[in-house]
């Protein structure tokens, strides 16, 4: 029990310096969106992938809204799946 509660700790400070670091960086850049092309190939990335919650429509794995986190410029796929297939 206590190694449950040890990872969701682990999980939601990551998600806390993550949400972070995101609201950091997006006021820098002035919180510029990528093309609507770009934003649709990262959408259809997400829901192929084994994190995305079909119901929250949320990563699983950083837990951003997908709808949001993949407009924002400066935002990346914990995975590195964006860079990948997408070539940010």
């Amino acid at each position: 029990m206590a190694c449950c509660t040890t990872h969701k700790r682990k999980r939601l400070f990551r998600q806390i310096k993550g949400f972070l670091r995101s609201m950091f960086l997006n006021v820098k850049s002035g919180f510029k969106n990528v093309s609507h092309k770009e934003y649709l190939d990262r959408y259809s990335i997400c829901k192929g992938c084994f994190h995305f919650d079909r119901e929250k429509i949320k990563c699983k794995d950083c837990g951003c809204y997908i709808q949001i986190k993949a407009r924002l410029k400066v935002e990346d796929c914990p995975q590195g799946y964006w860079r990948e297939q997408v070539g940010n």
